[in-house]
């Protein structure tokens, strides 16, 4: 009797981590949802490069002999992160918005570009979704990973290549002679 009790409580606890995944993955994809799509120049990716190194294991080493200090500079600079994240989302959405406005004003059916933005979309939620994850179970002690291979490089390159895309879209089409 008590390994079908342990056998449901597991299955409804498997359950409850794939509805909050899901959860968590719409909201992610709903972050990139914006009405408002990109006006002139987004910042450079390079405005994300420190993001790279806020959470690594070398910038706390000087802390370690206050664990208190290192506590609290780890919250700091998980907090920073956040806001970093939500910026690169941000900044995302509203290059997804400004290519979805150049395909409809487009004189030439782009099915084959809105096809990829789905899935340059939802890969990017996915990204985002991974760093979540990653982040959460550090905060709960339940990593063994850490905070050090939280990685945003993907994400990145994602959002510059989703520029150059839109860059591509923006050059001027060369007249034929």
């Amino acid at each position: 009797m008590a390994s079908v009790n342990l056998v449901t409580l597991s299955f409804l606890i498997g359950i409850a981590m794939i509805a909050a995944v899901a959860v968590l993955f719409l909201s992610r994809l709903r972050m990139l949802h914006s009405d408002m799509p990109a006006i002139g120049a987004l910042p450079a990716p390079e405005r994300y490069r420190p993001m790279l190194r806020l959470l690594r294991e070398d910038e706390f080493a000087v802390m370690r002999s206050n664990p208190a200090a290192l506590r609290r500079m780890r919250q700091q600079r998980l907090k920073i992160f956040r806001g970093y994240l939500r910026c690169l989302a941000a900044d995302y959405g509203r290059m997804l918005a400004g290519i979805r406005r150049i395909m409809v004003h487009s004189p030439t059916d782009r099915s084959d570009l809105a096809k990829a933005l789905v899935r340059y979309q939802a890969s990017f939620a996915v990204g985002l979704c991974r760093i979540e994850i990653r982040l959460c179970l550090s905060a709960l002690g339940l990593s063994t990973v850490g905070l050090t291979n939280v990685d945003v490089s993907g994400l990145l390159h994602t959002l510059e290549s989703l520029r150059a895309a839109q860059a591509g879209l923006l050059s001027p089409v060369p007249m034929a002679a």
